[in-house]
């Protein structure tokens, strides 16, 4: 999802979420995951 501004004639593109907010959830998921969980996911949770 972005926004767009626009300065003077230039259209600037816009991030509607942080970078940084992205960053920090790929980080936790990655670092919390529960790696000794064994079998397969449940493919109708999956989105």
């Amino acid at each position: 999802m972005q926004g767009m501004a626009i300065d003077e004639l230039i259209r600037v593109e816009q991030a509607s979420i942080p970078l940084r907010a992205v960053r920090e959830l790929l980080v936790n998921a990655v670092v919390h995951a529960d790696y000794a969980q064994e079998g397969r996911a449940d493919p109708s949770f999956v989105v």
